[in-house]
């Protein structure tokens, strides 16, 4: 049988840290809405050993994922650190932690202790694995999400259960997967949003830990906006939780047989190359933001040459639990990826994490890239060293990985 280990820690930093996922706050946080956590759950069959950490974050880029990684596997002789997949929820009201964010100060000594307890709550889980089986189900909800580029356009439904249950099948832990930015509070207070609210709710209602991993969420935002009404946001976090909860009524057997761990790195490539003098003129402008500024100077500093050339790397993952199959994709994909991946993937119960294992940004559309916008010409400057927007052809070479890589 399985053995299934799970557990959580409050991470909630002090109020007065700044706050990510919003440029326009322009002071530190007031206050707490709710507590954030991290969870983490630990899958073995005896010979392979895979985990999965959520966090009530806006994202964890490389550094910080490299680090939490080395610090947990050295706590468990069992798990290596390729096995550890960590996502965020994406929370636009946590704490600015990513090494790539700009536009807000960091605490970098909140950092340091952050990655240590992710990693200790991963050895936790690790520690306390008991025999146990997986089961998991998915259904459709209406009335908690929309596309946010255009209403017409593809919005993803789907509602996914993960639930690991003992051998006297009392709920031991669960992963909640949905589809929606955490975007509905703009405030000053630390939150975990609606994914928060939803995953303490049925931590009350089951006495175990319950993440949540958001699926491909690029262009697809919670609704509706709640901006400082914390009651909206309670309410669509419990309302949800209910909807999951029902869930559990007649989940199927994920029929497990053992775990199995793949990952991939996928070349990032950008559009086109822009001469040095672009960068120049952007670093030189005193009318643009100075995360833009800045963004522009640590482009030259790192892509030598003019024109201004070069690509990078993100990592795909995969942990295969029977027919329960977790995706970790390195960002914020469009939820047309996410319904492509799982067209291809029709026999398999999926979860799809974005912002796993790393914070890439976003992984655009075809159509995304013609119509233009802010996900695809303008995000790259806020979040990452990038020369330029990933291009349509990275985001299907991360399709293609997550589908390859999950049917093995």
């Amino acid at each position: 049988m399985l053995k299934i280990g799970a557990s959580r820690t409050e991470i909630t930093p002090r109020a007065g840290i700044w706050q990510a996922g919003f440029s326009a706050r322009d002071r530190p946080s007031e206050g707490v809405h709710i507590p954030l956590y991290t969870r983490a759950f630990v899958f073995s069959d005896g010979e392979r050993c895979a985990a999965v950490s959520t966090n009530d974050l806006v994202g964890l880029s490389r550094p910080e994922i490299v680090k939490i990684r080395k610090a947990a596997a050295m706590q468990c002789d069992g798990l290596s650190e390729s096995d550890i997949m960590i996502s965020c929820t994406h929370t636009h009201s946590g704490p600015a932690v990513s090494s790539y964010l700009r536009g807000q100060p960091k605490d970098w000594d909140y950092i340091e202790r952050l990655c240590l307890m992710i990693a200790d709550t991963i050895a936790d889980a690790y520690r306390n694995m008991r025999s146990g089986r997986l089961y998991c189900d998915a259904t459709e909800v209406e009335g908690f999400n929309h596309n946010r580029r255009n209403e017409e356009d593809y919005c993803e439904k789907r509602l996914a259960w993960l639930e690991a249950r003992n051998e006297e099948q009392e709920f031991m832990g669960g992963i909640v997967n949905f589809t929606a930015h955490p975007t509905m509070l703009t405030g000053y207070l630390l939150s975990g949003d609606y994914a928060g609210v939803l995953t303490q709710h049925m931590e009350q209602q089951l006495g175990a830990p319950v993440g949540m991993i958001n699926g491909c969420h690029g262009n697809i935002n919670a609704h509706p906006r709640a901006r400082e009404d914390y009651v909206v946001v309670d309410d669509h976090g419990a309302r949800l939780a209910e909807e999951t909860l029902r869930l559990r009524d007649a989940p199927e057997d994920a029929e497990v047989e053992g775990v199995v761990v793949r990952s991939r790195m996928v070349e990032v490539t950008f559009g086109p190359a822009q001469p040095r003098s672009v960068y120049e003129e952007v670093a030189a402008d005193e009318e643009q933001p100075d995360f833009v500024r800045e963004w522009a100077n640590d482009v030259m500093a790192k892509y030598p040459g003019d024109p201004v050339d070069g690509s990078e790397e993100g990592e795909v993952m995969v942990i295969q639990l029977g027919r329960a199959v977790i995706i970790g994709i390195p960002g914020h994909a469009f939820a047309e990826i996410g319904r492509d991946i799982m067209a291809a993937l029709p026999d398999k119960c999926v979860f799809i994490a974005n912002h796993a294992n790393d914070y890439l940004g976003y992984f655009g559309t075809q159509q995304a890239h013609e119509e233009g916008g802010y996900e695809v010409e303008f995000a790259y400057r806020f979040n990452s060293s990038f020369r330029w927007a990933m291009d349509a052809d990275t985001t299907y070479r991360i399709q293609n990985a997550a589908i390859e890589l999950a049917n093995g």
